[in-house]
């Protein structure tokens, strides 16, 4: 009779045990902490001598779901994604007026031009990723343009008087986001 508390005790201290043991799991965690939104941005010496984001806020008419250009020091990371024309986001009109093969054949231009050396993937759940290296950053006009290696270059236009969002050549809307 005293053997069963004495299994359940050790039954109990085993399951513990268990529950402590550390796993060996990669986890990402993302966070919005480290990045703020953008003040004025007055000079490309501003948005030089700090990391800062493109964030995509939103894409009226062209079907990229997520778009976000991190630039640290000398150097970009690029991920995206495109979804099927039946995205809620995008407009009914755009989708009246838009057939299949022209827009494949745009966002395949938009990989090509954005991911070089990779092919367009009708998969939904595809997600696009690059690193540029040699980034530099220029303010021309009401223009955004990040140039790096191998000739690559992205323009964005400011669209409001904070400088704190662009929209691509694509229509799509980015919040610009600075370090704190």
């Amino acid at each position: 009779m005293k053997s069963y508390p004495l299994f359940w005790l050790m039954f109990i201290g085993v399951i513990l045990f268990a529950g402590c043991q550390k796993v060996n799991e990669k986890t990402v965690h993302v966070t919005t902490e480290s990045v703020k939104e953008s003040s004025i941005i007055a000079n490309e010496s501003q948005l030089l001598n700090q990391n800062f984001m493109l964030i995509q806020a939103g894409s009226a008419e062209f079907p990229q779901s997520q778009g976000i250009f991190d630039i640290q020091k000398n150097k970009m990371t690029i991920v995206k994604q495109y979804v099927p024309t039946d995205n809620p986001n995008i407009t009914k009109e755009y989708e009246l007026k838009a057939n299949a093969p022209q827009e494949s054949h745009q966002v395949a231009e938009d990989v090509s031009n954005t991911f070089p050396g990779k092919q367009y993937d009708a998969n939904p759940y595809k997600v696009y990723e690059i690193v540029i290296e040699d980034i530099t950053v220029k303010l021309v006009d009401r223009q955004l343009v990040i140039s790096g290696a191998n000739h690559y270059q992205q323009i964005f236009v400011f669209q409001n008087a904070e400088n704190t969002q662009v929209k691509d050549r694509n229509g799509v809307f980015y919040d610009v986001r600075t370090s704190k």
